[in-house]
């Protein structure tokens, strides 16, 4: 009797990798968790930040997706920014020493109020960095205002910028104005008075217009670029775009970017996140008018439009969720090594999770999932997404639709 050898399992791009964890999937808390941010450490491994029940806890799976039960104190650290109030984790950052900054949020209570900018730091094996602590950062405004989540990113020199938006409101709970406030701190947290003519921070509105937060990051050269969304009142509408402003090292608008500072994309739309594409900057986000798309711009240093990517225009792109341009978020966006653009979100009625891929000129990458878009389960997706330096397994970090089971999820590039 002959043996009959199996003929290998061939993967596409965008299925489920079964190398990682199990098919593909890794079952994190089960519970009340939900997962807010991750990011590849040193050694390849993935450090991820739950929100459970007010606190925040932090544990790592190695590469494959196997949990790591040497981070922390049996495979978790538990963390409070202030005890008895809530604490929120919004981005974890990789120093270049290997060190992983936290930001996030510290508030009175889960749902409503403003929130305070808030950061600490850990070693790589998940003990706490106690000589750099915690940092709260004062409300941006006094009055009653509300607040959104912040993020940030590094300087190659190890300061720290991180943001957040926030509104003033009046007696009425009517919008007085909406801004930015952007913070640099020093390598160890404290408030860089070089920065925002000797305090330390900055209001930012695009345009002068209201102007909401979704990302921050810093050029070669040194210069801040800033993305989010500018609201400019239309009679009693809203006319909302996506934006990207480009700031001089001392906080001061650098004018030779895009218009006057500022560049802003045409239609209705609202803005996800930012990446440096060598020296190109692109954006995503999505359509909030007529059909809901999800939107991918790469704009030059000079903050116009690339020539280069889909005819120097703004990709639209349909995500066929179960009622097709009813509802679409796309905020997240990572670039593989061979400098294709992964974004993702989610979108639907009953929302489902979504990556998407396009090449580096601009064109859908049909080769990927289904004509270029991969839907996951029912599911929203706040916890992140990267792309693996090793392998260039896509993994993104999700909240089932049944509460509570969060999920790191790995995908073939």
């Amino acid at each position: 009797m002959t043996s009959q050898s199996v003929p290998p399992i061939v993967l596409n791009p965008g299925d489920l990798d079964p190398t990682f964890g199990e098919n593909g999937v890794v079952e994190l808390l089960p519970g009340t968790a939900t997962i807010r941010a991750m990011v590849e450490d040193k050694l390849g491994g993935i450090v991820y930040a739950l929100w459970v029940q007010h606190e925040i806890w932090l544990s790592r799976v190695f590469g494959d997706g196997r949990p790591d039960l040497g981070f922390g104190q049996g495979g978790v650290t538990k963390w409070s920014f202030v005890p008895g109030l809530v604490s929120a984790p919004t981005q974890l950052i990789l120093q270049g020493d290997g060190k992983i900054l936290l930001i996030g949020a510290v508030r009175s209570h889960a749902v409503i109020g403003p929130s305070q900018i808030a950061l600490t730091r850990f070693h790589s094996n998940g003990s706490p960095d106690l000589i750099f602590g915690n940092k709260i950062l004062p409300f941006p405004s006094v009055g009653k205002i509300t607040t959104d989540f912040p993020r940030g990113c590094l300087h190659n020199d190890g300061r720290i910028l991180v943001a957040a938006s926030y509104s003033l409101r009046d007696n009425q709970n009517q919008t007085i104005y909406e801004e930015i406030i952007l913070h640099q701190l020093q390598a160890n947290g404290d408030t860089d008075l070089t920065f925002g003519g000797g305090r330390g921070f900055i209001e930012v509105r695009f345009n002068g217009h209201n102007s909401t937060f979704e990302s921050v990051a810093v050029t070669k050269e040194g210069k801040i670029l800033i993305a989010g969304t500018s609201d400019r009142l239309i009679g009693s509408s809203t006319n909302k775009k996506q934006a990207v402003s480009r700031l001089l090292s001392s906080g001061a608008t650098d004018r030779t970017f895009g218009v006057y500072g500022c560049w802003e994309a045409e239609g209705v739309n609202q803005s996800g996140a930012m990446t440096l594409h060598g020296d190109n900057i692109v954006v995503v986000g999505f359509e909030i008018t007529g059909p809901f798309k999800a939107c991918i711009s790469q704009l030059t240093a000079d903050g116009v439009y690339d020539p280069e990517f889909n005819g120097g225009k703004r990709l639209l792109i349909d995500i066929p969720a179960d009622q097709p341009g009813w509802f679409v978020w796309c905020h997240y966006v990572a670039l593989q090594g061979d400098g294709k653009i992964v974004a993702a979100g989610y979108a639907g009625d009953v929302t489902q999770s979504f990556l998407l891929r396009v090449h580096t000129n601009g064109e859908v990458d049909s080769g990927f999932a289904d004509e270029g878009v991969r839907m996951l389960e029912p599911s929203s997706l706040w916890g992140g997404l990267l792309v693996q330096k090793q392998n260039q397994r896509i993994v993104v970090g999700l909240d089932s639709a049944n509460y509570g089971e969060a999920k790191l999820v790995g995908v073939v590039s």
